[in-house]
C-alpha cells in the first residue's frame, strides 16, 4: 500500500517495483501490466514500442538468460524502465543487490512495491495425480521464520 503521509503524490509513472519471481506466470504478467499501463490483458503480447509511462520494474532473476527472446521486455530493459538483476531469492545478499539497485533514481525514495511469486513447478507422478515435491520458497521461509520465534 503507497503511503498516503508522504508529501509526493504518486502515480504510476513514480513507481519503484522490486519483482522477485517475475520471469513466468503472475509474476510476469503483474510486472508486464505495472511497466506498460496496459488496459486490457490481451496487449501484453504486441508491446513493442518503449515508454516513459508505467512503473520502473527491476525483476530479481535467477538466470540471466530468463528474458533474452522476450521482446517485450528487452524493449523495457533498452529503455530503462525494467531492470534486470542476477541472483538468488535466497540468498540475503543478492536480495539487497536487487533491493538497491530497484530503489536507484533521483528522488531518494525508497521501493514502493514488492511484487514476490516465487514458487515451484507442480509434478505428475505415475499415479496420476499432480504433486508438488518441493515445498514453495513462501512456504519454506513461512516455516524457518516460525521456528526462530
Amino acid at each position: 500500500m503507497l503511503s498516503t503521509t508522504h508529501p509526493h503524490r504518486y502515480t504510476m509513472d513514480d513507481l519503484k517495483v522490486l519483482t522477485i519471481g517475475g520471469s513466468r506466470n503472475i509474476g510476469y504478467y503483474s510486472s508486464m501490466r505495472l511497466l506498460s499501463r496496459f488496459v486490457s490483458c490481451l496487449d501484453i503480447y504486441s508491446l513493442t514500442r518503449p515508454t516513459d509511462s508505467g512503473a520502473t520494474v527491476t525483476f530479481l532473476l535467477r538466470s540471466s538468460i530468463a528474458f533474452a527472446n522476450d521482446q517485450a521486455i528487452q524493449t523495457f530493459v533498452t529503455s530503462g524502465k525494467a531492470r534486470l538483476v542476477q541472483g538468488d531469492a535466497l540468498v540475503k545478499e543478492d536480495v539487497q543487490r536487487a533491493w538497491t539497485e530497484a530503489g536507484k533514481g533521483d528522488d531518494n525514495r525508497p521501493v514502493d512495491l514488492l511484487v514476490f511469486t516465487v514458487g515451484e513447478y507442480l509434478g505428475y507422478n505415475f499415479c496420476g495425480l499432480w504433486i508438488l515435491t518441493v515445498v514453495t520458497q513462501v512456504g519454506h521461509h513461512t516455516s524457518n521464520s516460525h521456528k526462530d520465534l
